[in-house]
């Protein structure tokens, strides 16, 4: 079974609208056999219950994997609790789930968008790109309303 397939799944079982912090979970949960198999016994239309999944991927699991599982949470409550040094922890990953990880971060925040095209993931930075473009106007409008002005 592909990570797609198993991210499919996981948006079935919840039964429902997904929103960014869903789909940003649900991304890390879906790229291990390990990490989906624990989170199939935990998502339900009534959310995610990440204390079963940590308790199942501890047993079973890395401990890179198991530091995806806290991303996954983290990213989905954001008010989880989370490592000492989590930037540490972040770059010792290996690449992949570094990548992973930061993805999932934008796609929580609404800077990434992940669109599932022809059986792939396809991370979209189209949000982020109009943020700038955003952010850009604002800084051009407040030096024009300024400009001139003494400090």
């Amino acid at each position: 079974m592909t990570n797609v397939e198993r991210f499919k799944q996981l948006v079935a079982l919840r039964e429902g609208n997904v929103d960014h912090q869903y789909v940003a979970a649900f991304y890390i949960l879906s790229s291990d056999p390990d990490l989906f198999s624990a989170a199939q016994k935990a998502v339900s239309s009534d959310g995610i219950d990440f204390r079963t999944i940590r308790k199942e991927v501890q047993k079973t699991a890395s401990e890179n994997k198991q530091l995806l599982c806290e991303i996954a949470n983290n990213v989905f409550s954001w008010d989880s609790a989370c490592r000492e040094n989590p930037f540490w922890s972040l770059a010792t990953l290996p690449a992949r789930d570094y990548l992973l990880a930061w993805e999932a971060i934008g796609i929580a925040g609404g800077k990434l968008e992940l669109r599932v095209q022809m059986g792939r993931f396809d991370i979209s930075e189209e949000p982020l790109a109009k943020a700038i473009a955003f952010e850009n106007q604002i800084d051009a409008m407040r030096e024009k309303a300024f400009a001139g002005m003494e400090p």
